[in-house]
């Protein structure tokens, strides 16, 4: 049942950066509808590491957010 189909550089370690980014769009996806609108809060566009170039008071559709 555990049956490897494709395996190429296993051992190669990477930063879990993608994978939370993965993890977050299918809760996202679970918990919202595509079309939802979602109003951005200002301190939200404050962050550091905000690299999205979200408008704080914008609104946004799930998706939009999504492929952000």
């Amino acid at each position: 049942h555990n049956k490897v189909l494709f395996d190429k550089e296993k051992d190669m370690r990477l930063p879990p950066a993608s994978t939370t980014k993965l993890l977050t769009a299918l809760v996202a996806l679970d918990l919202y509808d595509k079309s939802q609108i979602i109003k951005i809060p200002e301190l939200c566009t404050q962050i550091d590491t905000t690299k999205a170039g979200l408008i704080g008071g914008k609104e946004y559709t799930v998706d939009q957010l999504l492929h952000a």
